[in-house]
């Protein structure tokens, strides 16, 4: 379902600074992003990292914002599988339409 998802979406996210369930928090949201866009929703989004360096010790913060526009559109989706690659740690996730 990875390569071929039929009439959903598979997204995967990396390895997340929040672990694993900002990960997938973060897979999810790709995955919606993209099943959205088959239904002509608009959406931004926007990420952004800062890191900062001090006294030998860094930190980095990351951010994402997200905003959708719909057009008296319901769209609904479900997980249907979730896979974690065990080499790389990527987390993927399969989007399908669910019932109203």
């Amino acid at each position: 379902w990875i390569d071929n998802p039929g009439n959903g979406v598979s997204a995967s996210a990396g390895i997340h600074v929040r672990g694993k369930t900002a990960q997938e928090e973060l897979a999810i949201l790709r995955a919606r992003e993209e099943f959205a866009k088959r239904f002509g929703v608009k959406i931004e989004a926007a990420q952004t990292t800062t890191t900062t360096v001090a006294g030998g010790r860094s930190s980095t913060v990351g951010s994402q914002v997200s905003h959708e526009a719909l057009r008296q559109v319901d769209v609904r989706a479900e997980v249907k599988a979730k896979w974690r690659d065990p080499n790389s740690d990527v987390l993927w996730v399969w989007l399908v339409p669910s019932a109203p």
